[in-house]
């Protein structure tokens, strides 16, 4: 089971990811482990991946870089 402290902690990690998904329109990983420094890249990687199973975001690859972006 999860203490309090850490299902609010992923519930935060989760908004404040997605609010700022929706500031920046289309952001990568790297944007988002600098942003949230509290955060490990491993939490943020998870997070992505939830918020794409949950449809609220895609991700989008080009030769260089992976983007998220709000779906709409």
């Amino acid at each position: 089971y999860l203490e309090a402290s850490e299902i609010n902690f992923v519930f935060s990690s989760k908004d404040k990811i997605l609010n700022f998904i929706r500031k920046t329109k289309k952001i990568r990983t790297r944007d988002l482990v600098e942003q949230f420094s509290v955060f490990s890249k491993r939490t943020v990687k998870r997070t992505l991946k939830e918020l794409i199973d949950d449809g609220v975001i895609k991700k989008e690859e080009d030769e260089r870089a992976v983007y998220y972006s709000i779906l709409n």
